[in-house]
């Protein structure tokens, strides 16, 4: 959410939302460790981890490419279906792990 909210060029108003979201975030994982008095919100999920922890470095180039087209496809049409590839791949490595 970072990448996204906080580029040159966006909105003040993004880069707004992009600090909440990101607060909130931090107090949710906060409460969730609190609750399950756990320093690892996945010390139970294993699989779940182990897929997040290998498909993350996998997807970050997506991301980056994403952010850098969105900056410039108003410009430049023809790199839309790019966007799309980026949307589908993103999309495609997240499955159910959000």
């Amino acid at each position: 959410a970072r990448l996204y909210g906080e580029q040159e060029g966006f909105p003040d108003e993004w880069k707004k939302v992009s600090r909440q979201i990101a607060g909130e975030f931090e107090k949710t994982v906060q409460a969730l460790k609190d609750i399950t008095e756990s320093p690892d919100q996945m010390a139970n999920a294993r699989t779940v981890r182990a897929t997040i922890r290998f498909r993350n470095p996998l997807v970050e180039p997506l991301h980056r490419l994403q952010v850098a087209l969105m900056k410039s496809v108003d410009d430049h049409p023809e790199l839309r279906p790019a966007m799309v590839q980026t949307i589908a791949g993103i999309a495609a490595a997240m499955q159910s792990t959000g």
